[in-house]
């Protein structure tokens, strides 16, 4: 990286060579994602995109922008998804195919970037981009095109602002002033709206602007209010929308739920850790699992502490050589750490509930030492000639050995048993693996399989109550398991426990509820609903049960807007559009019942009952009665 020759391309390459980089990317890409391109719905891709009504929704364009209901707010990256399934519907291969696409485009624009950066090996960089193993968890699940997607965008915003820069020479050029005619303008708008449609592809992109500054600081301009004034409507936009993002993870994400990240010390032992991990697994991307180990920091130790000062020691070091080499390894190591602050754990996160570190979570940064990287095989071949030969030797190996690792580690995506037997191989504490392998084959009528991971999995949760008995997450994930093997007994004994830790715990008083309600104590679980919803609980789930409740006592007036609203909340909810119907049948509303009716057969069209008490209200909608059982879809 020369700040001195920004303008300069990669190392001069032939038309026909660039062709021969650009076709091999693309096929080591096909190639390393096969697998996955031919694998089903995995993980998330079953919550976001498969079982989501929103997505399949024709009308759900709306919703995705002005009434979201997801967890997060990516509506770009959502409607990505709402386009795809309306062209193609319910055909993983489709969404992974355009996730490839995506992966292998960043590739070819990190090329381009670092050939606007100096670096003559830029197309090197690109190459190593696709092939890198710790890229695989982005790219080979469909419900990670959030990643990709908003890798291009960025990608592209960075391309357009340099671009910008160099149009003057330097940042500090007043873009107000340039004629709209210039198409330096042209550049800076285009970079900004870019980094606006990457954060509603992925808000992990919010240390964008802190980019630019430390590019800004790279080219060798001093840092005052000229210099910066472009970056300020970056700021604006990464402020508002992280903002955003921010409180869907709280409200929608986190909600209610107790997620024990413990205080200030343990998050900055965590994020010195995390920081370790990500470097490490950059440079050696070995022994890679999808669900990596938690550390024990609560409370924690003095060597957890021990990466902060060895960052410091290695910034000190590349801040003393500034002057010369230590300057390029500040920009790439500074991308690296500056977009890695939004996942290190010092916000709470939802998927802290699983583990502290995921290597999707470092798909942003990886570009930092990639760049490096093709820098330092640049500064290799320029400074010793006499070895290129085993440079370039090296480098093919180096690419081999990478795309061949990434292949193997995606077929660790094909399926949700592939993905969790591995996951629990690779890691036998995952215990959220274990509960979802029982589940599986609990459904696929295994019940051999499903017991003995289920055990594995109280297994777990046992020795984390054994050494954290206070603990109320480790209770209430207990008692959870055990709901799911019919033990209400003992689960019922675990969430009351969760209860007397922490009073506020709403899905403790939820499912506490539906334990009640199935052993007939319909008082109890009305009460223990009621408290969820005053401590905020607001699923369309929990509606429904208040609801349904109601409904059993005969208080239809006092169940209809709590069914009203389980609807509001989750539009593909049937039985609770089912039960709904109910109620305006007890209420004399004959035509909102056949209304809700009808909406229930369109969501269950198999059921034959309901498609026959449909047919006869039609014909004598006054006589509406509730004639088949509540819960018949």
């Amino acid at each position: 990286m020369n700040p001195g020759n920004p303008g300069s391309t990669s190392l001069a390459l032939t038309c026909r060579a660039a062709c021969t980089v650009v076709v091999a990317m693309i096929l080591l890409g096909l190639w390393i994602y096969a697998p996955a391109l031919n694998g089903a719905w995995v993980w998330d891709d079953t919550l976001l995109i498969s079982h989501n009504s929103v997505v399949q929704d024709p009308a759900g364009f709306w919703k995705i922008w002005f009434a979201p209901s997801q967890v997060d707010y990516f509506p770009l990256f959502t409607t990505a998804d709402w386009v795809l399934w309306q062209i193609f519907g319910n055909h993983p291969f489709y969404f992974h195919l355009v996730n490839v696409a995506l992966h292998i485009g960043c590739g070819l624009l990190l090329w381009r970037l670092l050939g606007q950066l100096g670096v003559r090996l830029a197309w090197l960089g690109g190459l190593l981009w696709v092939v890198h193993p710790l890229a695989v968890e982005s790219v080979a699940q469909a419900s990670e095109l959030k990643n990709t997607l908003s890798q291009f965008f960025a990608l592209l915003s960075l391309t357009a602002f340099v671009a910008w820069e160099n149009s003057f020479g330097h940042p500090s050029g007043d873009s107000t002033s340039v004629s709209a005619k210039n198409p330096s303008r042209v550049f800076y708008l285009a970079s900004w709206f870019c980094f606006v449609a990457a954060m509603l592809s992925k808000t992990s992109v919010v240390m964008l602007p802190f980019v630019l500054l430390l590019y800004i600081w790279w080219k060798g301009v001093k840092l005052d209010y000229t210099s910066l004034k472009p970056t300020l409507p970056f700021f604006a936009g990464a402020l508002m929308l992280g903002l955003i993002t921010v409180w869907f993870q709280s409200t929608h994400g986190i909600g209610d739920e107790y997620v024990p990240a413990g205080g200030f010390s343990s998050r900055l032992a965590r994020a010195g850790l995390a920081i370790g991990y990500y470097f490490y697994k950059c440079v050696v991307p070995v022994n890679l699992m999808p669900m990596n180990p938690r550390w024990a920091v609560d409370p924690p130790s003095l060597a957890q502490f021990l990466p902060w000062p060895a960052l410091t020691a290695v910034l000190a070091s590349l801040w003393m050589k500034r002057a010369t080499w230590g300057r390029p390894a500040l920009l790439g190591l500074g991308f690296f750490l500056l977009n890695l602050v939004p996942v290190l754990g010092f916000i709470t996160m939802a998927y802290m509930w699983i583990t502290w570190t995921a290597d999707h979570f470092a798909y942003l940064s990886l570009l930092g030492i990639v760049g490096l990287a093709a820098a330092g095989a640049d500064a290799a071949w320029a400074r010793w000639p006499t070895f290129r030969p085993a440079l370039a030797t090296a480098g093919i190996i180096l690419i081999g050995l990478l795309a061949w690792s990434a292949h193997r580690y995606d077929t660790t995506f094909h399926d949700d048993e592939t993905l969790f037997t591995r996951a629990a191989q690779a890691n036998p504490d995952a215990w959220v693996a274990h509960r979802t392998l029982a589940q599986l084959y609990q459904q696929n009528g295994h019940a051999l399989e499903a017991k003995a991971h289920y055990d594995a999995a109280m297994l777990i949760q046992h020795k984390i109550i054994a050494a954290h008995p206070l603990d109320p997450v480790a209770h209430f994930q207990l008692g959870l398991l055990m709901h799911d093997q019919g033990l209400d007994n003992y689960a019922y004994a675990e969430f009351q426990e969760t209860i007397d830790l922490k009073p506020d715990y709403v899905s403790a008083h939820a499912n506490l509820g539906n334990i009640m309600f199935l052993s007939g104590r319909l008082e109890d679980a009305k009460e223990q609903f009621a408290t969820a919803l005053r401590l905020g609980n607001q699923s369309a789930a929990l509606r429904y049960d208040l609801g349904y409740i109601l409904f059993l006592e005969g208080h239809y007036d006092q169940a209809l807007p709590h069914l009203q609203q389980a609807v509001a909340l989750q539009p593909d909810y049937a039985e609770a559009h089912f039960s709904l119907a109910q109620t305006y049948a007890k209420l004399n509303r004959p035509a909102d019942a056949l209304r809700e009716y009808e909406e229930t057969l369109r969501l269950r069209p198999d059921n034959v009952a309901l498609r026959n008490l449909v047919a006869s209200l039609k014909q004598n909608p006054v006589g509406i009665s509730p004639s088949v059982p509540i819960k018949a879809p």
